[in-house]
């Protein structure tokens, strides 16, 4: 029995993807010594060498796409269209449940798609975004695994404080991921402890939305002394993973976030905290949603609500649970089964196991078909932009399968965010994840997530 791999290294501008492309080929090497499988890997970035692998494409028992991008629609419409070869396609979702998976139709990776094939998603609420895009869709859940890290050859102290706690946040420095929320929660916690932001900038903005990035590290940066917290923020910029976790693996700390990216499937910063033995507050949103089953002692969540300008959450609920969580004993702990490679292994039978019967075309939702029909209209200058904004039903939609809530009756203080201005009769806001807006009342203020 025969695995090909088409993978790819051109999707490591996401830096995330540098751990995660790898972390798949790598299971999956391991699923076939296991099992006893051949296995073949192809970096479709260069074009594909069919005398080299027409007879092992030939052989397959199943074909695993590991990433999307046009190298491998090419690559796999070369494959099924041309070459006629019907192995099933095991397709790795990442980013695309959440978009209605328009980039596949728009370059027609879905025509060479049917109803035999397994798209693979990592998180409970990506499945079930994933269900509502197509009638006859097949999906399997399979988180990432816990890979471990090379120890670095020169170990960094980032200065971590001995006495009170230290937050931490791993990620991009980016308007997706909400950290003006955060650093505004962190105020309100009357102490000394640290919060420390790991991470480059990146300058995306929302191009879903064909949103400009904010300059968001220099807006950070004033926004800590407007909240006068600078002397307790720390912006240590990009480091490198292995020498990072090197120092965290040793050092107690808080693991935060308080993303609304709308593909934050997984969480592989906060899952490598988690696994550290780390206790975390998170933004119950996308893939955060899951560890809290996984790491049932180790999690607390802040709601994430929806409103007419799409979802936010509430700083002082996010504060509330900063305030409330310890930092642990330094420990030993096993990696929760979910994530071994024993309980993925039984994941990846089930793909092995598929039975060549009944296949039939892919065939979209109404909500799919809104989804594309707008994203031809409105692709932009980037091509990327699906919805109109964050008032957008369509991307509500999305909004709602990935974690946002009604919104409830809480204690009412009376706090105005700093990214709110009085202009005459109105309010201006300039919010760096949801854009700019004026309103006429304190009442819309509130319902919009800026007034508490």
């Amino acid at each position: 029995m025969r695995v090909i791999i088409l993978t790819t290294r051109l999707n490591s501008v996401w830096l995330s993807m540098q751990e995660i492309i790898p972390g798949i080929e790598d299971l999956w090497k391991k699923y076939a010594e296991a099992r006893r499988i051949e296995i073949d890997t192809i970096n479709c970035d260069e074009a594909l060498d069919l005398p080299t692998n027409m007879k092992k494409l030939l052989e397959a028992k199943l074909i695993v796409v590991t990433a999307f991008n046009l190298k491998i629609v090419q690559a796999v419409r070369l494959i099924r269209l041309q070459l006629g070869i019907d192995a099933p396609i095991a397709f790795y979702l990442h980013n695309q449940a959440t978009i209605a998976c328009w980039p596949l139709k728009k370059w027609k990776l879905i025509d060479c798609l049917n109803s035999r094939d397994t798209f693979i998603s990592t998180c409970s609420r990506d499945k079930e975004t994933f269900k509502a895009l197509f009638e006859n869709g097949k999906c399997l859940l399979t988180p990432f695994s816990y890979q471990e890290l090379a120890t670095p050859a020169q170990a960094l102290d980032y200065h971590f404080s001995k006495v009170e706690r230290n937050f931490v946040y791993v990620g991009r420095i980016s308007d997706q991921k909400n950290l003006h929320s955060l650093m505004t929660a962190f105020s309100f916690l009357k102490s000394q402890d640290s919060l420390h932001l790991f991470g480059g900038e990146d300058s995306l903005g929302s191009p879903n939305m064909e949103m400009p990035s904010s300059k968001t590290l220099m807006n950070l940066k004033e926004l800590a002394k407007t909240l006068q917290i600078s002397s307790r923020v720390f912006f240590h910029g990009h480091q490198p993973r292995e020498t990072l976790y090197h120092y965290l693996k040793s050092t107690p700390h808080i693991f935060v976030s308080a993303s609304l990216h709308s593909d934050e499937n997984f969480g592989m910063a906060a899952f490598r905290s988690l696994c550290l033995g780390a206790n975390a507050v998170l933004s119950d949103w996308g893939g955060h949603s899951d560890f809290s089953k996984y790491f049932p002692d180790q999690v607390k969540y802040a709601r994430v609500v929806e409103s007419q300008r799409g979802p936010f959450l509430n700083p002082f609920e996010l504060a509330k649970w900063m305030e409330a969580t310890k930092v642990p004993l330094p420990t030993t702990r096993e990696i929760p089964t979910h994530y071994q490679e024993r309980s993925l292994f039984r994941c990846l039978d089930t793909l092995m196991e598929q039975s060549a019967e009944g296949k039939t075309t892919l065939a979209p939702t109404a909500l799919s078909l809104a989804v594309w029909r707008q994203q031809d209209k409105i692709a932009g200058p980037s091509q990327c932009r699906a919805f109109t904004g964050y008032e957008d039903p369509l991307a509500h939609e999305f909004f709602r399968l990935y974690g946002a809530q009604k919104p409830s009756n809480g204690p009412v203080v009376n706090y105005l965010v700093p990214w709110v201005k009085k202009q005459g009769a109105n309010y201006l806001i300039q919010d760096p994840h949801r854009g700019e807006i004026s309103v006429q009342s304190e009442r819309e203020l509130a319902n919009l997530g800026y007034l508490f």
